[in-house]
């Protein structure tokens, strides 16, 4: 069970703070930087319920999976129920690497081993189809009717878009929220980023084939988004026979700060918060020895979610992965050593 926002007002952390309870702002504030470092501080699966699992089905024409805004990376994949390795964006490049991916020469059919490959952030759940798209956005509340939001990127000739906030130029062009719908006035071939301010409404957004009307759902902006970056893994090599194929993933959940009393927070440990919270403060004096207070209290709340994830998982039963073949195929034991 996750603890909120509520809970910490209901906690010391506001007395040990010198902040009043129902001062939700600074609270909020507070709890949030808190909330990052430790969440930061957690490494690659991060703390107790710091993690969740989840699941995408991936096509041969569209062999990747976007990960939505609340997931920061996945720990573990596996395409089919098979377990497959993770490579990082530098994997590609390395001397005697496999290359960029995916391989054209092994484009047909599955040709060794599957892996995932790391592809950045995006910021778009669907990237455009063709060069002939434009831009619509709808809003789902009739308050944000009005609301300018940026997007960054190419037009139908691969130039850099450029357009006008009043009299300054800025990178990118506005598209302003209107009933039913707004479109971009040109065709968008590639988006870079996307900039919207806090609505009260989720955002979607859509592209519009210009030849057959055909539109595509290209991402669904929550209202607290401002600036969309979702995580993208590119999967290979595909099996262009099987259609489509399920992904099952266990993610480490991102950092999305509190603003309501209601907000979850990924850090449920209270007692960890509240030695951050007083590291913090330390932090905040220019005084030596608060600053090796602070140390302390921070060391305190690492410790804190340590005995947490004991207490949850056990400490003499790790998980454990030994990978004996390497990921050969069942059919080359026997032809070579496997360590």
């Amino acid at each position: 069970m996750r603890a909120t926002l509520k809970d910490v007002k209901r906690s010391r952390i506001p007395e040990l703070l010198g902040i009043c309870a129902d001062d939700t702002y600074r609270l909020a504030a507070m709890v949030n930087d808190a909330q990052q470092r430790l969440i930061y501080a957690g490494r690659d699966a991060g703390w107790w319920n710091g993690w969740v699992k989840t699941r995408f089905s991936v096509t041969s024409a569209a062999p990747y999976i976007t990960l939505p805004r609340e997931l920061a990376r996945v720990i573990n994949m596996s395409v089919c129920e098979t377990p497959i390795y993770i490579h990082n964006e530098f994997y590609e490049v390395l001397p005697g690497g496999p290359g960029p991916m995916p391989d054209e020469a092994c484009c047909s059919d599955w040709c060794g081993s599957v892996a995932g490959y790391e592809r950045g952030v995006w910021p778009t759940k669907v990237d455009l189809t063709s060069t002939n798209q434009r831009l619509r956005l709808y809003a789902t509340d009739n308050r944000d009717l009005g609301v300018k939001i940026l997007f960054s990127g190419e037009d139908q000739n691969g130039n850099t878009i450029y357009g006008m906030d009043g009299l300054k130029t800025v990178q990118g062009f506005y598209i302003t929220m209107i009933d039913p719908f707004a479109d971009s006035l040109f065709d968008v071939s590639k988006i870079n980023s996307v900039v919207k301010p806090q609505t009260f409404g989720d955002v979607l957004l859509y592209q519009v084939d210009q030849t057959s009307g055909a539109t595509v759902l290209l991402s669904r902006y929550l209202a607290s988004e401002t600036n969309p970056a979702y995580r993208r893994y590119y999967i290979s090599p595909i099996c262009t026979t099987c259609g489509s194929y399920t992904v099952n993933a266990l993610a480490k959940l991102e950092f999305i700060p509190v603003t309501r009393d209601s907000d979850p927070l990924i850090i449920s440990n209270i007692p960890a918060l509240m030695e951050m919270c007083q590291a913090l403060r330390g932090y905040s004096q220019e005084v030596t020895a608060a600053h090796e207070m602070a140390e302390k209290h921070e060391m305190r709340a690492i410790k804190l979610l340590r005995r947490e994830m004991d207490h949850y998982l056990g400490n003499q039963n790790p998980a454990v992965t030994v990978d004996r073949l390497q990921q050969a195929s069942f059919k080359r034991i026997g032809l070579s050593t496997n360590i």
